[in-house]
């Protein structure tokens, strides 16, 4: 019984390990971007990529950037739905861009998963996990 112990304890340096990661990732990126210039943009390709969606926007001196987007929006989420409707009325889809005003040409766009948000979240379930795994390997491996 007692290596099955050795097995949660593993889990857990597993879990941990992803949970500090995602967290640490996440939470970089979202503090990074929440300094950002906020504006407006649109979608200029879709969905159909293997990639994310393009986008651009114009900085504050006027200069226009394109970029796309290495995140795939999910199917179901708000940006996809827009993007679904628009192709069909050939308009652009208008989307909300956070830009480095020190860098205008690094911008993202301004959902929960592009700045990083969601990868934080994942990565602090991994760790409320991993504290579980610890606490119930070591009562396993060091029970009387």
């Amino acid at each position: 019984m007692r290596e099955f112990g050795g097995v949660f304890l593993l889990m857990a340096g597993v879990f941990g390990l992803f949970g500090v990661v995602f967290a640490a990732v996440g939470g970089i990126r979202w503090y990074m971007t929440r300094q950002w210039v906020r504006t407006s943009g649109e979608l200029v390709l879709g969905f159909g990529l293997p990639v994310g969606p393009i986008y651009r926007w114009r900085d504050h001196i006027g200069r226009e950037h394109q970029r796309w987007s290495w995140m795939r929006a999910g199917p179901g989420t708000a940006l996809q739905a827009a993007w679904r409707r628009s192709s069909s009325s050939g308009q652009w889809v208008p989307v909300t861009v956070r830009y480095d005003p020190r860098a205008p040409h690094r911008g993202v766009l301004d959902t929960p998963t592009h700045r990083g948000v969601v990868f934080a979240i994942t990565g602090v379930v991994a760790l409320v996990i991993a504290v579980g795994l610890l606490i119930v390997g070591l009562s396993i491996r060091f029970r009387p």
